[in-house]
C-alpha cells in the first residue's frame, strides 16, 4: 500500500529534480514562463502516475518508472527538436517567431506520449478511507483527484489486460 502524495513529494522522493532542472534549460524558458507554462503540466502527469512502474519493462518497472520514463523520454524529444528547423520549409523570421511553440510542442507531446498505458499490466487499486478498495480508472482523472488516500498494485497474468484505456486521455 502506498499513499497518494502531490506532486513535489513525488519529484523529491524519486530524486528527479535535476531531471525537472534539466527540462527548463532544454526549453530555454524563463523560469517564470518555466513555472507557467511547463511546472503544472508536469506536476500534473506526476500525480497521475504517482509510484507506479511500467510493467513489463526491464529499465523502468521500479516504483516511479512511469514519471521517470516520461521525463527520460522528454529530455531526448527535446534534445531531439534542437536538431530541427520546424515547421519545414517555414520562412527564417516564421521559424524564429515560432520556435518557443515548436519546443512546448514537443515537450507536451513527449511528457503525455505514453500516458495510455499508465495502467498495462497491472489494476491499481485505491484505498478511498472506506476499507473497500476501488479499482482505479485512468479515465476519471489522477487517483488525487478521485479521493483516494493510497493504493496497491495488482500485476495481471500475461495476456490479462485490466480495463482499457481511451487513446485519447492525452488530449
Amino acid at each position: 500500500e502506498r499513499p497518494v502524495f502531490e506532486a513535489q513529494s513525488l519529484i523529491d522522493d524519486l530524486g528527479l529534480g535535476n531531471a525537472i532542472a534539466a527540462l527548463r534549460i532544454k526549453l530555454a524558458f524563463p523560469s517564470e514562463v518555466f513555472a507557467l507554462a511547463a511546472r503544472p503540466l508536469i506536476d500534473g502527469h506526476a500525480e497521475f502516475v504517482q509510484m507506479l512502474p511500467v510493467s513489463g519493462s526491464g529499465r523502468f518497472a521500479q516504483t516511479g518508472g512511469q514519471l521517470h520514463r516520461a521525463l527520460v523520454t522528454t529530455l531526448r524529444a527535446l534534445d531531439r527538436r534542437r536538431g530541427q528547423i520546424l515547421p519545414r520549409g517555414a520562412a527564417p523570421e516564421v521559424i524564429g517567431a515560432q520556435a518557443h511553440r515548436w519546443t512546448y510542442a514537443v515537450f507536451v507531446a513527449a511528457l503525455l506520449r505514453d500516458v495510455v498505458q499508465v495502467s498495462d499490466g497491472m489494476r491499481v487499486w485505491m484505498d478511498m478511507g472506506t476499507g473497500i478498495p476501488r479499482a482505479w480508472n485512468p479515465a476519471a482523472g489522477s487517483m488525487r483527484a478521485c479521493g483516494a488516500f493510497g493504493y496497491r498494485i495488482e500485476a495481471l497474468p500475461p495476456g490479462v489486460t485490466a480495463d482499457e484505456v481511451d487513446p485519447a486521455m492525452a488530449l
